[in-house]
């Protein structure tokens, strides 16, 4: 199955591209067999995880951000939620929740 292309954090693309991309990621997980394919499976979470933010899923996308334990993929979604003003939640250090 085909994985969508990560877009830029320079120019994210529209709610409706993101709504697709979050369907083909997510789509992707289904129809592969998990364990089979480790590389395959943390893209498609990655994906799930950006896109999950960028339409304001804030909780989810971080917890799978966190749990994909990958210092890039982090990375990345703190700079999305900068973007989006989020500050507290791009600066939250990995696995600590906030208390707020």
């Amino acid at each position: 199955m085909h994985v969508p292309v990560f877009w830029s954090l320079g120019s994210p693309p529209g709610k409706n591209q993101n709504e697709q991309a979050l369907s083909h990621y997510e789509m992707a997980m289904r129809d592969h067999v998990p364990g089979t394919r480790g590389e395959h499976e943390a893209l498609c979470r990655a994906g799930i995880a950006r896109c999950s933010i960028r339409m304001g899923d804030l909780a989810r996308g971080m917890q799978i951000a966190l749990e994909l334990n990958d210092p890039a993929v982090c990375r990345e979604c703190a700079q999305v939620l900068a973007k989006m003003k989020q500050y507290v939640e791009a600066a939250e250090p990995p696995g600590l929740k906030s208390s707020g």
